[in-house]
């Protein structure tokens, strides 16, 4: 008898430490299996740890900042609920570079303590009044929106033009001066931002640049679905062939084309439009390469072929968003193997990891909606 009780004992504790081994197992399998919302609040710390300063500032690399900087920070606060550095880099960004002496758009460029360029660029600008309409939805100060107001317009003013009877949006002040066309950055074309700003400035047509934004996309866009970083639209409505910006080539898909796919999953995210998805559909080139070759190059050009061997994080990022609308199960396993596995990016840049974070953002819960 004796014998036979002291089996019980040691299978009930064998079957404990089992037991618990397997709770232990498990446990350890849950914390190190995040989702992406919450990789996306351990990398907003990240972030704010690495470049925000007390001040308000955004040092997105030595003694510097840009427009666009402030602008990222300012939408990851909003959707984080960080009200604080929200206000403070609000604060920061009126004080710097909301500086030009006719209008209400920002200064692009601050460097070693003052305006190095002056000029204002059509995203960080766009972005920038778009924060301050999530802020008036989430905490319902209006002067956010009434700073968001006097923003738009003189966007709609300064950086859009008229070709052929239908306004674009034109990547800067500078971009509508052309005689014989006008200058797009396709990354900077935000349908979903302007279908907001319909909301609160009844003087212009915003819904029309949503429509004009997808009729530029489609121009500047080769047929396996990849936007050009910089492209240009003659005044008879058709795509200049051939453009360049500078000395590179205007026409590949880069670190400004990079941006397009989140800013058109926003869309239809947001407002279920069909063109966006259409859009987002039509290029496999990524889930080949990755399927492939288990990687996402950074460059490609406009056959879809690409031209480093290297990868982009803000890539990945924006890859995240438009995959988690058309190839859900393949956005999953790039999150896993690509993001969760390495979960390691200190080493990144400002802007790597920014991208990075709002695809995280996106896919973790749709966009951090209010």
């Amino acid at each position: 008898m004796y014998t036979k009780n002291k089996y019980i004992f040691l299978l009930l504790v064998t079957c404990v430490f089992m037991f618990g081994l397997f709770f232990v197992n498990t446990s350890f399998l849950l914390e190190t299996s995040p989702n992406p919302q919450q990789v996306a609040r351990k990398y907003f710390e990240v972030i704010k740890a690495k470049y925000f300063r007390d001040n308000g500032m955004i040092e997105s690399e030595k003694n510097k900042t840009t427009s666009e900087s402030q602008s990222y920070m300012m939408l990851m606060a909003v959707m984080s609920s960080d009200r604080q550095t929200f206000d403070r880099v609000w604060d920061w960004t009126k004080s710097n570079l909301q500086l030009r002496p006719k209008d209400k758009l920002f200064a692009w460029l601050w460097k070693d303590g003052k305006i190095a360029d002056i000029n204002p660029a059509t995203d960080a600008d766009q972005d920038i009044a778009y924060a301050l309409y999530l802020a008036h939805k989430r905490w319902g100060n209006e002067a956010y929106l009434n700073q968001a107001r006097e923003i738009v317009r003189d966007i709609w003013n300064i950086e859009t033009k008229e070709i052929a009877g239908e306004r674009y949006v034109a990547a800067g002040n500078w971009a509508t001066k052309y005689t014989d066309g006008v200058v797009v950055n396709p990354s900077y074309l935000a349908p979903y931002q302007y279908r907001a700003f319909a909301t609160f400035d009844t003087e212009n047509d915003w819904l029309s640049l949503a429509d004009s934004s997808y009729k530029a996309l489609e121009l500047c866009s080769s047929s396996m679905g990849l936007p050009m970083d910089w492209c240009k639209i003659d005044n008879q409505g058709n795509l200049v062939k051939n453009f360049k910006l500078g000395n590179g080539d205007s026409s590949k898909y880069s670190y400004d084309a990079l941006r397009v796919p989140f800013r058109i999953a926003m869309d239809y995210a947001l407002y279920a439009e069909p063109r966006a998805l259409e859009y987002l559909k039509r290029n496999n080139v990524f889930a080949e390469n990755w399927k492939e070759q288990g990687k996402i190059f950074a460059v490609y050009n406009q056959q879809g072929e690409p031209l480093v061997n290297y990868e982009s994080f803000a890539n990945y990022g924006t890859q995240l968003a438009s995959m988690s609308l058309t190839n859900k199960e393949l956005a999953d396993e790039i999150f896993k193997k690509k993001i969760v596995a390495v979960d390691s990016f200190n080493n990144l840049g400002f802007y790597n990891l920014s991208w990075l974070w709002f695809g995280l953002r996106f896919s973790g819960d749709g966009l951090g909606k209010n």
